[in-house]
């Protein structure tokens, strides 16, 4: 992830095909009651506007709150009566802007939130709008809001008389906090993603091309999604104290209330930054990392995010030997991995590098389950075939061959691509002649039959498997004693000649052979 943000220019973005970034149950809040405000409009659709502007600030407690909002409930009902309404619209609105500016208003301010107007007075053109709307909405005057690249502003009637109200003069940039780099960035992504046509690019500053492209999706706005604004302003403050963490926190909630190709960008930028920085293997890496899978549309490649797993493997397993937080990391990883198909695949690097861990200590039995999940995710992958079968043979030594048996059918019906190993047809050709031995000598013929039934039958379809022909004689020769016991020496011929057709050379079924004749 170091590199990341030297490659912005590689970035296509393209919203439309964009999965869910944000969930509103994964975010991270400031204080317990912008966690209880949030989660009313996102979970409970309890919207409260003067408290979902308010919940991000730090200055005021809930008293001061309440008392705030009570305070602009009064002013709202000093307004709400029938006098007022039979005002003119245009009347109305000069009324409510001088009143508003007078009982609220007294100082711009570049940077602030929507708390700062009762805190001290302070406003910009995002919190100023945002009382405006409130006041209008509860007293039922149309609006719409509109954003520019410096500014955001309200008009009231606006199918009607339309009348323009500036909460700060025009000049007035709101977004002051994004550099250039920045903006050179977010061009260049979308240069690459063919979103900016290469004539605009020839004749249009970066700038130019900024304001254009990064406000492209603006005409009206809701009061929500003006509560992504300020988030996103709130953000933007932070990134510029290389807060990212934080950074990435308030971008992630201004994504939600207004899920903007900017907001989503923004928020990439800055979750990248909080995890470069961020250098230990911990759940909050882990968070962080899952997170940032989901903005494939803004550059974050399954790669990348398996490059991340296999170093937290590395460090946290082999250099640490602690799987415990290994296993804590990984769960905290899949928790907000949305993508299935990533999903396997980092569930893959996760079992078959816990296997390697195993394997390489000798330890099979504990290897074994964590290469069949590897397996189970990429059935048809070499190297994790190869390293079940060796670390399968080195698990079965002195188990009873029927045990073995029984694994290794389950193996070949679970995992087909095993039927295309010679080692592991080996070892099953091998089991089934043990199995028709061990029958023969303990005088079950059926049972001696049906193995070697098996046997040939398996042989038959894999005639380049390298047999133990020490096996072969054995098994074979197990059977004619058995036969020959019994007085039935024609079978005990036929069983030791049909070993012979298998294992032309064998020594011990040719001297069988010699003794039947």
């Amino acid at each position: 992830m170091k590199k990341l943000l030297c490659l912005l220019c590689l970035f296509p973005t393209l919203l439309s095909a964009q999965k869910q970034l944000v969930r509103p149950e994964e975010l991270v809040f400031n204080s317990e009651f912008e966690k209880q405000i949030l989660t009313d409009h996102f979970t409970n659709q309890k919207t409260d506007y003067f408290k979902l502007f308010v919940a991000n600030g730090a200055v005021l407690n809930e008293n001061a709150i309440n008392a705030s909002r009570e305070k602009v409930h009064s002013f709202i009902a000093t307004y709400n009566n029938d006098k007022f309404r039979a005002k003119k619209s245009d009347k109305k609105v000069k009324t409510l802007y001088s009143a508003v500016h007078e009982t609220f208003l007294s100082k711009y301010e570049n940077k602030n939130r929507f708390e700062d107007i009762f805190d001290r007075g302070y406003y910009n053109c995002v919190s100023a709008t945002a009382l405006y709307g409130i006041i209008f909405h509860e007293l039922e005057i149309p609006f719409n809001i509109k954003e520019s690249p410096d500014h955001v502003y309200l008009i009231a009637y606006p199918d009607q008389e339309r009348v323009i109200v500036e909460a700060t003069a025009p000049n007035l940039n709101f977004v002051t906090t994004i550099n250039p780099q920045l903006k050179e960035n977010f061009v260049k992504m979308m240069k690459a993603g063919k979103l900016i046509s290469q004539s605009e690019a020839n004749s249009l500053s970066t700038d130019a091309l900024f304001d254009k492209y990064y406000f492209r999706d603006q005409s009206n706005i809701t009061l929500l999604q003006l509560t992504g604004i300020q988030y996103a302003n709130d953000g933007l403050y932070l990134l510029e104290e290389k807060r990212f963490p934080e950074a990435f926190n308030q971008f992630q909630k201004a994504y939600l209330f207004y899920p903007t190709e900017r907001n989503g960008y923004l928020s990439m930028v800055a979750g990248v930054q909080a995890l470069t920085n961020h250098k230990r293997f911990d759940e909050t890496h882990a968070t962080l990392l899952g997170k940032l899978s989901r903005y494939d549309a803004y550059g974050i490649t399954a790669e990348m995010i398996k490059g991340d797993l296999q170093n937290a493997i590395q460090e946290i397993l082999f250099n640490k030997g602690e799987k415990e937080l290994l296993s804590v990391y990984y769960d905290r990883l899949m928790h907000f991995i949305t993508d299935a198909s990533l999903k396997s695949e980092l569930d893959f690097n996760y079992n078959y590098e816990l296997g390697r861990f195993y394997y390489n200590q000798a330890r099979y039995r504990e290897a074994m389950p964590y290469f069949e999940n590897a397996l189970t995710q990429k059935p048809n992958h070499l190297q994790a075939t190869s390293i079940f079968i060796s670390t399968a043979s080195s698990n079965f030594r002195n188990k009873p061959n029927s045990e073995v048996l029984s694994t290794l059918e389950t193996y070949r019906e679970r995992y087909p691509v095993l039927s295309q190993n010679n080692i592991f047809n080996e070892m099953l050709s091998l089991a089934y002649l043990k199995e028709f031995q061990r029958y023969y000598e303990e005088s079950d013929p059926a049972n001696g039959e049906k193995y070697r039934l098996l046997f040939e039958s398996f042989y038959k379809e894999h005639q380049d498997v390298e047999l133990d022909h020490y096996s072969v004689g054995k098994s074979y020769g197990a059977a004619a004693a058995f036969f020959f016991k019994k007085g039935q020496q024609s079978k005990a011929k036929g069983v030791v000649m049909q070993g012979l057709t298998i294992s032309p050379d064998n020594y011990e079924l040719k001297m069988r052979s010699r003794m039947l004749n």
